[in-house]
């Protein structure tokens, strides 16, 4: 009997605690005049079912639509939408620092993308930028073309019946990464069955996501014996793996100073002012640019290759356009030098972007000690704050009808209004801006302007608004997990 009584009144204590924490977010804290869903005032579970559930984006501009362009999404943790505070929270100067967030993102080895030392991230970035200019990514733009081809193979077969781009988009977006990165592609295309390296990538982050919500979850249930769970642990280890394997392949192949033009090559002369990196810390940035490097690429193309199978009339404006560049092509693949100045596709890839960011949910960062004013209000220090490409990019006032597939909005205002490039950010802004624009760039001209050249893209019947609804588990996805369209050769 006295434990049970034992029991009840530690039941009641804890239910008092509870309530009183409660109360304390509500009524009390520092942020309580912050509108946002009750739930994620009171508690972070709110924002931890929506991170789990894929919906974090949605339902964040979803609240920014009823609530405002400041937003409460968990009790310390504030979401911005208003495309002026860009600067202040992403900028060069700002005092505020990546979230321990993207520490989850990787196996004990920080590189470019999740590293949090600023000072460390300034002189990494020096080392890897003359590896990603853009006079080194025109140099390996034979390597991206063998790919693409390899690639033109499988959509040649499948003519006439529906084909999953978004599957064959990710091998290809796999292997030119791979190409650049690892000295040899890792055989995507060779098959049409999923890469293992896809599947250790899907597991990774959605481990990604529950190790940074819920970081006691995973070592609590690593002693569970199930072969296929231990598997699904072990998938960010094995990227890395795999990352080592193969760099070690590349140097007993090409030396450290071979003569193949790929972006290893360049990491590995690295920037003489700069402390070199270790062979572990350019496995670490091989793993990271693999993983950036894959489905951003991919999901841009399926989702503007989606668009535009619903709009034959944009395919035919992208068709007149990219005339002369076929009449120019040696081969199947149009070169990029006869597509960058091209306006009408500029405005078709910056508009997949805008309507589809390839990340398009929150990009955290901290607040320091002392606090800081963040439009117009005080946010005390420790404080999570993050803003959305997701809701700047469907901000009505800078892109009316934002939901709206138009890559005239482009043209009409000679490249964007001062407030749509203020509000455009899908490779993020500031000094922690995607290294990788130049290839994803030169990836989605190259791909996009050779499809629609010579094959007609239509809609399958599998494929819905419903399938193609997006999910994000930090990277984009279609809900359905597939986009089936047809691919038919243009009569000459």
């Amino acid at each position: 009997m006295a434990l049970w009584s034992l029991v009840y009144r530690l039941l009641v204590l804890c239910l008092l605690w509870l309530a009183v924490k409660v109360l304390y977010r509500l009524f009390f804290h520092p942020l309580r005049n912050i509108p946002g869903p009750l739930l994620a005032r009171a508690s972070v579970q709110w924002l931890i079912f929506h991170d789990l559930a894929g919906t974090r984006a949605t339902s964040l501009h979803d609240a920014h639509e009823k609530y405002g362009p400041i937003i409460r999404i968990a009790p310390d943790e504030l979401s911005f939408s208003d495309p002026a505070v860009i600067k202040e929270i992403y900028s060069q100067g700002t005092a505020l620092l990546k979230s321990p967030f993207y520490s989850g993102l990787n196996e004990g080895l920080p590189n470019l993308f999740d590293g949090i030392d600023r000072a460390a991230h300034k002189e990494r970035r020096k080392l890897l930028g003359h590896a990603f200019a853009r006079s080194s990514i025109l140099d390996a733009e034979p390597l991206v073309t063998e790919q693409i081809e390899k690639f033109l193979t499988w959509v040649r077969r499948k003519e006439g019946t529906p084909m999953n781009v978004y599957a064959w988009f990710r091998m290809l977006s796999l292997d030119i990464v791979s190409s650049l990165l690892m000295g040899q592609s890792v055989g995507a295309l060779d098959s049409d069955t999923e890469h293992p390296y896809l599947s250790n990538l899907d597991n990774h982050l959605i481990i990604s996501g529950v190790r940074w919500q819920l970081p006691y979850l995973l070592p609590l249930t690593s002693w569970i014996p199930v072969p296929r769970w231990q598997y699904f642990l072990t998938s960010q280890r094995r990227l890395y793996e795999y990352g080592k394997r193969t760099f070690d392949v590349y140097i007993a192949k090409y030396g450290r100073n071979g003569q193949r033009n790929d972006l290893l090559k360049r990491v590995l002369v690295g920037d003489k002012t700069v402390k070199p990196l270790t062979d572990e810390e350019i496995c670490a940035e091989i793993g990271s640019q693999m993983i950036g490097g894959t489905d951003t690429t991919s999901t841009t193309l399926t989702y503007t290759a989606w668009e535009l199978a619903k709009q034959p009339k944009l395919q035919e404006e992208m068709r007149r356009e990219l005339r002369t560049a076929r009449s120019h092509a040696e081969s199947d693949v149009l070169r990029y030098a006869d597509l960058e100045a091209l306006p009408f596709l500029d405005a078709v890839i910056m508009e997949g972007l805008r309507r589809h960011p390839a990340a398009p949910s929150s990009l955290p960062r901290v607040v320091p000690k002392g606090g800081v004013s963040l439009a117009g209000i005080w946010v005390p220090e420790g404080t999570t704050v993050s803003m959305m490409n997701f809701s700047t990019h469907h901000n009505r006032d800078a892109f009316p009808q934002p939901f709206a597939f138009d890559p005239t909005r482009w043209l009409k205002t000679n490249g964007g209004t001062p407030e749509m490039k203020e509000a455009y950010m899908p490779f993020s802004k500031g000094s922690r801006m995607c290294i990788g624009i130049h290839l994803a760039v030169m990836e989605l001209k190259m791909i996009l302007a050779t499809i629609v050249s010579s094959w007609d893209l239509r809609v399958g019947k599998r494929t819905t608004d419903g399938t193609m609804a997006m999910t994000d588990h930090f990277v984009l996805m279609p809900m359905g997990g597939f986009c089936e369209l047809y691919l038919n050769k243009v009569k000459a």
